[in-house]
């Protein structure tokens, strides 16, 4: 007996429509009056649309943190080679012309080999760019504030424990967040 795909269609068409619907602030009732469905099946289309949108979110997520880190990747190739180039020797052509003899003005030229000690800035890039995937990929202990409670008032206490930004909590009014 071949499977007939029509009811699926028409599961996935009316999940679009309550998705739309759920999106711009429907209530799930409303929606269901809107649809000629339970509020049941509402509630079970919307809990699979989130499920959808959740492994899409998902999945975006892991594509760019995907693509940063190929860019990361590329770039501290780059720098690598920008490196390596730095520290290989520099060659110099010295031309100098004298005059006098038979034959006229003649030109005498020399070649100098120099060891370069390499350009520092590609260190600070490739160093930079392992820190940024470490940091992409998790591998970096969160950030840590050491706050000196001595030096802040009851009131600065109370608001820190409420979940007030520090930076707001300490600031002095009137000036300017960077």
């Amino acid at each position: 007996m071949p499977h007939n795909p029509r009811p699926h269609m028409a599961i996935l068409q009316r999940q679009e429509q309550v998705a739309r619907l759920y999106a711009q602030g429907v209530t799930q009732q409303a929606i269901a009056d809107q649809l000629h469905a339970s509020q049941s099946t509402i509630q079970r289309d919307i809990e699979a649309v989130e499920k959808r949108w959740q492994a899409e979110t998902l999945t975006h997520h892991t594509t760019r943190k995907n693509r940063l880190l190929a860019e990361l990747q590329l770039a501290r190739a780059a720098a690598w080679v920008g490196w390596e180039r730095s520290l290989e020797l520099r060659e110099t052509t010295v031309t100098e012309a004298s005059e006098g003899g038979p034959e006229g003005a003649r030109r005498k030229a020399s070649v100098r080999k120099e060891q370069q000690g390499g350009d520092c800035p590609f260190l600070s890039e490739i160093r930079q760019s392992i820190l940024d995937e470490a940091k992409l990929r998790g591998l970096l202990p969160p950030n840590k504030l050491l706050i000196d409670f001595e030096q802040l008032t009851e009131a600065q206490i109370l608001r820190l424990s409420k979940g007030e930004p520090y930076e707001a909590v300490v600031t002095p009014p009137g000036m300017a967040q960077a």
